[in-house]
């Protein structure tokens, strides 16, 4: 038979063709063969393959067991098997073994002398074989494996048995750190007693406690108040310094808490190593990531705030508000912090996280730590330090310590880590492969889904709490929450390995809503500005608050398989919500435990109330004190009723969880869990705030309108001042101007995007909102609300119109180095804002821009995290007792009296939900009212009808004052005084705390108040202008009054008119007057000029120099409107009513007050009066005699003011007699020559007379008139004149003028009446030549009608220039002779002195300067008084000074009285340069002063000139 050979050397099985087609060297079918592979002759050739052998000690160790995976390290020569007793899908089996064994094919031993051994055990391992290990690696010594049902692992097989334990050791996603590192430093100690407090030191005695430091808060144990007690000195472990007393409710032994920030300024430490410069331009974070024993690096945990304090605490000190209006900038708002302590959490006992291959082995595996490092504007993050495990050996807490002293980071992590938030590892992969060093999964989930039920909460704006609960405003004592802002808060939930779900929203409804007194919106709110003032003591700053109703819930009791086992892992077949990590048993219900509940270490004791269903049994876990959870071994009870349990746990049992304190909840919800290695472990808050960079321009204060622009050029003009454009009026609360320097001009950019080549004028699109608004004085707070201002304008000062030389000196002062042409803002304003022209001055004033807006759409972490069990605990709590108060208004001022219910509504206590609780009860014993140094105040509670209410009663409740509260400056200040008036325990906040009582439940809640203080005002003739004479002394008094000049009442009921502060807010340039602030006292300066002055004038309260040092005034004091003061400085004002209009006869024939000749040789009378009733003639035709005067008082002629005399005064006022002044008459004759018909025109008058009486005052008639006697005691003898005017030129006109001048009396008023009689033309030929007589009233030392009949009828008493008036006179050398030399023509020995009146004759007093300040000291050789002459400078009046040229005096000719020129005067001078009283001869003509009168008359005024 045939033989037939084949070989098979491309060993190759072909089954797609025929048995007889295939080719040489392949095959159709073959099992247990190989083809021979040797260089031999039986190359090609099959062979049966040697089958499997028994193994019988691996048969020994895997028994029933199930192999799901086994990898094969064949450059190792090992295998490792992945083997489970679980041969169910879904069950969580307790009893089932899991196993990971290394098995050496070469048949070497391991150390346990076997061939195989097992390097990882436990039931965390979760295998099963519906869910095979198909996809393993190894990279070096790190095993990869997944299986589709548990997150891919990962395990190092060097690693002893027992290394690995739970799910953390073995996952490729490592633990991931969600607490953040704290600033503040917390302990505790038990109060001893307090010593009497002795100059101003509070002793406090303590039991032993090391850790407490300067600058620590007391905020446990303590009835907390506005400002809280700091410790300012230790002086021992027992003893310490406070700022104040504490009040302890609960005395000895009251475990108090002592709270403080890590952040230091070491600048007095001479010992301190690090760099005092490093930190204080620098924002900088810190975080903190885990390097574990493998070499991975956990994610970043959330950055703590800037650690940023700045200098001087943020306030402004020692003129740092000028420094910043000059610089624009605060120099000082700098770090000051330059020592930070870290406080580091760790996830276990520091010394039980280590990850060295040696037993006992560590909880976590960490070797290192890294210390990170962020700047706020930086966009790396590095390290600043990286700290061994080996650091923690000895740690027994969970808290690491280290203590940055400003050093550098000494390297910088790669982007790839910066931007790392989570680890990309799948949940669930099928596939895993590796390629180099990278581990690649496939048919993968990447994530979980968020709890499909969302989370229900609301998000306000609130003030800081201060509670032991909430110390933020300790740890960072300068933030608070940016205003004018909108805010998104939202939930990030991450697993135990760091992935985190999407930012979650509340499913909330979008209402607004108050709870507590807070309003509260959904996810997003709206921070605006303040509306009113803080009470900065009780202020630190606001915060974001959330209001979580219900607690967070996630997956379904569909979704986790209920079984024996603590340790539940999500049904992977049902959804991918892997629900929580810790699920308390029970549901939300928990157990509840009594009162003396206990926490020691591992044991938890505790007395159960209500249903056994909740507590703890073995297995469970519980709240660790110092890891998360903590297993629970044992749980047994004492069988009691009710009764005691005891459990013992494998680790420390959280304290402030299971302990209970006094007062406590009765009974006190607890919880105990399950926990879920998969579901969701922890929460973190994160906020988008899109509204980033803003700027606070710094300004010198800001312009309410425009500022004061000149009226009048003047004279001389040397740089030939133009008169400016006026600015628009009316434009206060309108328009504003501020001065734009330094930085401020970027702050508040121009546009210069479309301009032309010569614009000056440029707009800005930056919206302003004012800050801080200037006052005349000082500054204050503003508050714009939702209004913003725009700058419509900026350009130069000149460019602006606002030339400082087209300024007054006030608009000059509005505006900062107005000499140096700055830029000027015109703001287009909402509200009225700064100080108009009249009272501004350069004080701070601060505009915050418009805040740039972030296109980027991003959530800012913070540092609000925690366990998800933790914040479910604090809902699901229950707690139905009172949390807080119904809605009222707290309205108390100082006005209102005992009695006084100082709340708009009464209330009740709300729970939770802010639902009034009406089954309360309040023990009105735990009713208190303190202020804030902690002194009882005069309140009392009431029912809603206004009496004592009973134990019973179930509210509203009301509350009512027992006394009488003044705001004064001890309560409204910032220090504490020692008084124990009453107004000093009258403070002005106060604390209301009471104790509330719901089926059980108590609950001790406080609110404050504060009393409102009034604004003072200016009482009885405090604004009543008022005269001094020039030498009076200080304090200045009004006539007859003996009182200060200023007087006020503070607003309050009781003792209005303490605690009051005056002063002056502007007065004329000198600044003469002072003022005593406290007493209301006026001064002046010996060299006051003399004049009026218009003070601006202001008066505040709560003040108080003995209290608050140097200032003064408290904090929330109140001004008054500024009132308007006019002082008066050597003679009193004439009183308005007797003021005339002003005529000049010369310009103005037959006008009021005027009577005229009607023709040639007609003789008529005339009268004129004042009085504040209309007189007339008596109507007898025969003597028709004026008011029985023996003169006749009508006018004459019919047809003149209806034949009545004519009434003097002024009609705007109210025509009046003499009040007040000094009156002086005017009385002018005037006659025209028109024609040549006669050669000589002569006119006269009789006699002149002035008669005054006292008018009828009530029941009083009036007193019989007299001749009235002038101010130079000239009786009516020689006043009592006639006239007589020769005029020989033709088209001139000749003019007589008498002047009179009378005191008003000291009491009651006078009238007074001028008769003129027989007035006749003695010769004239027309109508236009008879003669007229006129007659004005005016003031003699402020004369607004000072006329010389010249023709010209210039008012010369409104062309004076200066303030005050003055006048100038040309004044001869003092000579003791009776004869004394002429002064005018400017010869030698005259000099020109000034006055304050036109009138030669009644000069009062000389000055040296036209500001009538300084006054001339005169004697003669001898050493004494001499005469002296003076004239006005070749007029019949001096003119005013600084108003027109000055008429250099010719030598005056008195051949006869009709024709001179000019009038001289001499008198005797007091050597202080003062006239003494005119009597006699004292006034006259200079070459004859010893004549009475001289030659001539020495009140009568005779010139012509042409017309």
């Amino acid at each position: 038979m045939a033989e037939i050979k084949n070989s098979f050397l491309r060993s190759k099985m072909n089954k797609d063709l025929d048995d007889r087609l295939i080719p040489n060297g392949e095959y159709r079918d073959a099992q247990n063969i190989s083809v021979g592979k040797s260089e031999s002759d039986d190359i090609g050739s099959l062979e049966n393959i040697l089958g499997n052998f028994k193994q019988e000690e691996l048969i020994d160790i895997v028994g029933a067991r199930f192999v799901i995976g086994v990898y094969d390290d064949e450059p190792n020569e090992r295998l490792y098997y992945f083997i489970t007793t679980n041969n169910s899908q879904n069950v969580t089996c307790s009893s089932c073994s899991n196993f990971i064994v290394a098995y050496n094919t070469n048949g070497s031993t391991f150390g346990n002398g076997k061939t195989y051994q097992t390097i990882v055990e436990g039931s965390f391992l979760n295998f099963s074989t519906f869910y095979p290990v198909v996809g393993i690696n190894l990279i070096d010594d790190l095993l990869f494996w997944t299986d589709n049902r548990n997150q891919p692992r990962v395990i190092n097989v060097t690693n002893e048995l027992g290394y690995y334990t739970k799910e953390t050791d073995i996952s490729v996603a490592k633990f991931s750190p969600y607490e953040p590192i704290s600033l503040l430093k917390t302990t505790t100690s038990t109060f001893t007693s307090q010593a009497t407090p002795t100059a101003g030191v509070f002793v406090l005695n303590i039991a032993a406690n090391t850790n407490i430091t300067v600058g620590m808060y007391v905020t446990g144990g303590t009835t907390l108040i506005t400002d809280l007690v700091q410790v300012t000195k230790v002086v021992s472990s027992t003893q310490l310094h406070l700022t104040a007393t504490l009040t302890v409710p609960g005395g000895g032994g009251t475990v108090l808490t002592f709270t403080g920030t890590t952040m230091t300024n070491e600048k007095n430490n001479a010992t301190w190593p690090g760099d005092p410069n490093y930190l204080e331009d620098k924002f900088v974070r810190f975080s903190y990531r885990y390097r574990y024993a493998d070499g991975e690096y956990s994610v970043f945990a959330p950055f703590t705030q800037p650690a940023f304090i700045p200098k001087q605490k943020g306030y402004f000190i020692n003129g740092n508000e000028k420094d910043a209006y000059r610089s624009t900038i605060l120099s000082w708002m700098e770090n000051e912090i330059q020592n930070v302590e870290l406080l580091i959490p760790l996830p276990d006992i520091g010394s039980n996280i280590k990850g060295e291959n040696q037993a006992p082995f560590g909880s976590y595996k960490i070797n290192e730590i890294d210390i990170l490092y962020k700047e706020s504007d930086g966009l790396v993050v590095k390290v600043l330090d990286t700290i061994s495990s080996s650091n923690f050996a000895n740690l027994t807490t969970n808290v690491y310590t280290y203590n940055y002293q400003s050093t550098k980071p000494y390297k910088t992590l790669t982007e790839a880590q910066t931007i790392r938030v989570y680890d990309q590892v799948p949940t669930r992969a099928l596939a895993q492969e590796s390629s180099g060093n990278r581990v690649i999964y496939g048919n993968f989930y990447d994530k979980y889904s968020p709890p499909s039920n969302g989370i229900s909460y609301k998000v306000g704006v609130n003030k800081k709490q201060i509670s032991n609960d909430y110390q933020n405003f300790i740890e960072y004592p300068n933030s608070t929450l940016k205003q004018n802002r909108n805010y998104q808060v939202g939930f990030v939930l991450g697993d135990k390995f760091g992935r985190q779900t999407s930012v979650l929203l509340s499913n909330e409804i979008s209402e607004s809503q108050t709870i507590n007194g807070v309003k509260f919106g959904s996810s997003t709110i709206f921070s605006p500005y303040d509306t009113q003032a803080e009470d900065v003591k009780a202020w630190f700053g606001d915060a974001l608050q959330v209001y979580l109703e219900n607690s967070i819930q996630a997956g379904g009791t569909d979704t986790y398989i209920s079984g024996p086992s603590s340790i539940n892992t999500p049904n992977t077949e049902i959804g991918s919500d892997p629900g929580l990590y810790a699920m308390a048993k029970n549901g939300n219900t928990g157990f509840n435990a009594a009162a003396g509940s206990a926490v020691a270490g591992k044991v938890y004791t505790f007395t159960l109330t209500g249903a056994a269903t909740g507590v703890p049994v073995t297995g469970d876990f519980l709240r660790g004190e110092f890891t998360d959870y903590v297993k629970v071994l044992s749980a047994p009870n004492d069988g009691a009723t009710p009764p005691v349990y005891t459990v013992t746990c494998d680790g420390d049992v959280n304290i402030k969880l299971y302990s209970l304190t006094v007062p406590a909840t009765n009974p006190d919800p607890k919880y105990c869990y399950k926990l879920n290695e998969a579901g969701w472990y922890s929460y973190k808050v994160v906020v988008k705030q899109n509204e980033q960079d803003y700027y606070n321009a710094y300004i010198p204060g800001i312009l309410n309108g425009y500022p004061a622009q000149i009226t009048t050029l003047p004279s001389p003009n040397p740089g030939n001042v133009e008169l400016p454009i006026p600015f628009p009026v009316n434009e206060e609360g309108k328009t504003a101007n501020i001065v734009l320097i330094n930085d401020n001009i970027n702050k508040i950019p121009r546009d210069l995007a479309e301009v032309g080549p010569d614009q000056k004028q440029f707009s800005s699109s930056v919206e302003l909102y004012g800050r801080v608004n200037n006052t005349a004085t000082s500054n204050v707070q503003f508050y714009p609300g939702n209004f913003s201002d725009t700058a419509i304008s900026i350009s130069t000062a000149d460019d602006s119109n606002m030339v400082p030389n087209t300024l007054t000196t006030v608009g000059q002062g509005n505006l900062y180095q107005i000499d140096t042409n700055p830029l000027i803002a015109r703001i287009s304003t909402s509200l009225p804002i700064g100080v108009t022209t009249a009272t501004m001055t350069q004080q701070l004033a601060v505009y915050e821009t418009q805040p740039v807006e972030s296109i980027l759409d991003l959530y800012w972490e913070s540092t609000t995290t925690g366990l998800i069990s933790d914040l479910n605990a604090d809902i699901n709590s229950g707690f139905n007792g009172a949390v807080g108060f119904s809605t009222f208004t707290y309205a108390q001022t100082e006005l209102n009296p005992t009695g006084f219910n100082v709340l708009s509504a009464a209330f009740f206590p709300v729970n939770a939900a802010g639902t009034n609780i009406t089954t309360a009860t309040l023990d009105p014993t735990t009713f208190s009212a303190v202020n804030f140094a902690g002194v009882a105040q005069d309140f009392v509670l009431t029912d809603n009808a206004g009496n004592p209410p009973s134990n019973t009663y179930n509210g509203p409740w009301q509350i009512k004052t027992t006394n009488n509260f003044v705001y004064n400056a001890a309560f409204a200040g910032t220090g504490v005084g020692t008084g124990g008036s009453t107004q000093f325990s009258n403070g002005q906040r106060f604390k209301f705390t009471m104790t509330f009582d719901v089926a059980g439940q108590t609950s001790t809640l406080s609110f404050f108040g504060n009393l409102t203080n009034l604004a003072p005002s200016f009482t009885g003739v405090s604004l009543n202008p008022f005269t001094v004479a020039s030498s009076a002394t200080n304090p200045l008094r009004r006539s007859g009054s003996s009182s200060p000049v200023l007087q006020g009442v503070n607003g309050a009921l009781t003792s209005p008119t303490t605690n009051l502060k005056f002063s002056i807010s502007s007065q004329p340039s000198g600044n003469y007057f002072s003022i005593d602030a406290a007493t209301g006292e006026l001064s002046k300066n010996q060299n006051t000029p003399v004049g009026a002055y218009s003070l601006s004038v202001l008066v505040q309260d709560a003040f108080d120099t003995s209290i608050i040092p140097g200032v003064g005034l408290g904090q929330g004091s109140l001004s008054s409107s500024i009132g308007t003061l006019v002082v008066t400085v050597g003679q009193a004002a004439l009183n308005a009513g007797a003021i005339s209009p002003c005529i000049d006869p010369s310009v103005t024939p037959t006008a009021a007050n005027t009577v005229v000749v009607p023709n040639i040789s007609t003789t008529i009378n005339a009268c004129w009066y004042l009085s504040d009733n209309t007189l007339v003639a008596t109507a007898n035709p025969a003597t028709n005699d004026f008011e029985g005067t023996g003169y006749p008082g009508s006018n004459t002629v019919a047809s003149q003011n209806g034949g009545q005399p004519w009434r003097l005064g002024n009609n705007a006022a109210g025509k009046s007699d003499v009040k007040s002044g000094t009156i002086v008459f005017s009385i002018n004759v005037t006659q025209n020559k028109t024609t040549n018909n006669l050669s000589v025109l002569s006119a006269s008058v009789d006699s002149f007379a002035v008669w005054k009486r006292t008018p009828a005052i009530g029941g009083t008639p009036a007193t019989t008139w007299v001749k009235a006697t002038d101010i130079n005691n000239r009786q009516q003898n020689p006043l009592e004149q006639g006239m007589l005017l020769v005029n020989t030129t033709i088209n001139t006109k000749k003019y007589g003028q008498y002047i009179f001048a009378f005191e008003a009396p000291s009491t009651n008023s006078e009238e007074y009446a001028i008769v003129a009689t027989s007035i006749e033309c003695t010769n004239a030929t027309v109508a236009g030549e008879f003669p007229q007589v006129t007659v004005n009233s005016q003031d003699l030392y402020n004369d607004s009608c000072v006329i010389i009949p010249d023709g010209t009828g210039t008012n010369y008493g409104t062309t004076a220039a200066t303030t005050p008036k003055s006048y100038r006179y040309e004044v001869g050398t003092p000579n003791g002779n009776s004869n004394i030399g002429a002064p005018g023509g400017g010869g030698a020995g005259s000099v020109n002195l000034f006055a304050f009146t036109p009138y030669g004759e009644y000069v009062k007093q000389f000055y040296t300067t036209y500001q009538l300040t300084a006054e001339p000291n005169w004697t003669n050789a001898a050493g004494s008084p001499g005469n002296v002459a003076y004239d006005t400078n070749g007029n019949n009046i001096a003119y005013p000074w600084n108003a027109v040229s000055v008429v250099t005096s010719t030598t005056p000719a008195f051949s006869t009285m009709t024709d001179y020129q000019d009038y001289n005067f001499s008198a005797r001078m007091i050597v202080s340069g003062g006239v003494m009283t005119v009597t006699g001869g004292n006034v006259g003509n200079y070459g004859n002063i010893t004549a009475a009168g001289g030659t001539v008359n020495p009140l009568l005024r005779i010139s012509g000139g042409t017309s």
